[in-house]
């Protein structure tokens, strides 16, 4: 089996880029010969975040090129596209020759159908731009880093949300990472025979050690559609607890400039490897009060993979992660007062005994990378012989 991945590395490392990398390690394993197409964002976009339009012009001139290049070399039976974003308005297969070759799409999040890609605008799901087939929406709203400039910047590398559906006809099959990312895109104009649902995965550690923690955590995209907001503001309420928030994003400076008199919150930046694991293995629990269609959760499983229990909205695919009562609580709304009975609840509870702890990490080993491959073989063979 000769599988092309084609991915867009961001500027800094993101999940998908790992899960990536971990594919084709795990594809060659089995003996599978497997080439990379990468297209990097430090080309596109300077280091203060700046769009570089030199960058995106280049690569618009020559990435087709040089992939379809690749495709007639190497002539592979899958070429898996990841996270592409469309290069000024086009997606980069657009005009492909396939030859015998099949396209997959793999579907991490709702970017071809919001400027923002979290349907997310003043505190609610707003999905104006897909329901109105216009990206003028978006940018009225400047829905793109609260930015009028960003946001028009941003519709340039879209197409509208009907024509997007229309150009994914020379697609042969689409992977989402939850079932509710499926179900939506199918509900966008996907032929439902044509998705199937493949789960994100984590790499296991070593034992997990029970350790009861003395904080909060929550751990990821530092913007209003994670409910942020509401986790400071659970902070403020309940002085006793200590909360940790580490990530950052687009509004990061802002949570820290409103809340810098909160001597329980604390906000670390980006964190990965040794930091980031202390973090999650010292913690009591982990906290996502998601407001946005999360597409799948990674940071739950990583939770999970250190016996953490969540306690989330479920919003989205990130239900699908939790078993409630077990390895974590879905909460039934997110008014901060209910919210903070809940975090008050959940912190005494696992006060003496974590009893979530062994049925967390029973579920992480659930998604490997063993199950995984195997998923993406089965879906390679079956649409090589269709």
């Amino acid at each position: 089996m000769k599988v092309l991945f084609v991915n867009e590395y961001t500027l800094r490392p993101g999940g998908v880029d790992k899960i990536v990398d971990m594919e084709i390690a795990a594809l060659q394993e089995k003996n599978c010969d497997v080439e990379l197409f990468p297209v990097y964002h430090n080309k596109l976009i300077t280091a203060n975040g700046n769009i570089n339009y030199t960058g995106i012009l280049k690569t618009y001139l020559l990435t087709r090129g040089k992939l379809q290049n690749s495709i007639d070399r190497f002539k592979p039976d899958i070429v898996h596209f990841h996270n592409i974003y469309p290069l000024l308005g086009s997606p980069i297969w657009k005009n492909l020759r396939k030859g015998s070759s099949k396209f997959i799409l793999h579907i991490h999040n709702y970017y071809p159908f919001c400027i923002n890609s979290f349907f997310f605008r003043l505190n609610n799901i707003c999905t104006l731009c897909q329901e109105g087939n216009s990206l003028k929406y978006g940018i009225i709203n400047k829905c793109y880093n609260h930015s009028l400039p960003y946001s028009i910047a941003a519709s340039f590398t879209k197409v509208k949300p009907v024509q997007w559906v229309n150009l994914t006809k020379i697609i042969d099959h689409f992977i989402g990472v939850s079932n509710f990312i499926c179900q939506k895109y199918v509900e966008f104009g996907i032929e439902s025979e044509k998705i199937s649902t493949v789960y994100n995965f984590i790499k296991r550690i070593g034992t997990a050690e029970q350790i009861k923690g003395e904080y909060i955590l929550y751990l990821g995209d530092v913007v209003d559609a994670k409910g942020i907001e509401i986790i400071c503001e659970a902070a403020l309420r309940l002085p006793l607890m200590n909360f940790v928030i580490a990530g950052d994003g687009r509004d990061f400076h802002k949570y820290i400039s409103s809340y810098r008199n909160a001597g329980n919150l604390t906000f670390t930046g980006y964190v990965e490897g040794e930091e980031k694991s202390r973090l999650i293995s010292n913690c009591r629990f982990v906290l996502l009060p998601y407001l946005s269609w999360e597409s799948f959760g990674i940071v739950i499983l990583e939770a999970y993979n250190y016996g953490k229990p969540v306690l989330t909205s479920g919003m989205g695919g990130s239900s699908e992660l939790v078993v409630d009562g077990k390895t974590g609580i879905i909460l039934e709304n997110l008014n901060y007062d209910f919210v903070c009975q809940k975090i008050n609840e959940f912190w005494k509870l696992l006060e003496s005994n974590n009893s979530y702890f062994y049925d967390c990490l029973q579920l992480s080993r659930k998604y490997d990378i063993e199950n995984h491959r195997q998923k993406l073989l089965d879906i390679y063979r079956k649409i090589s012989v269709d």
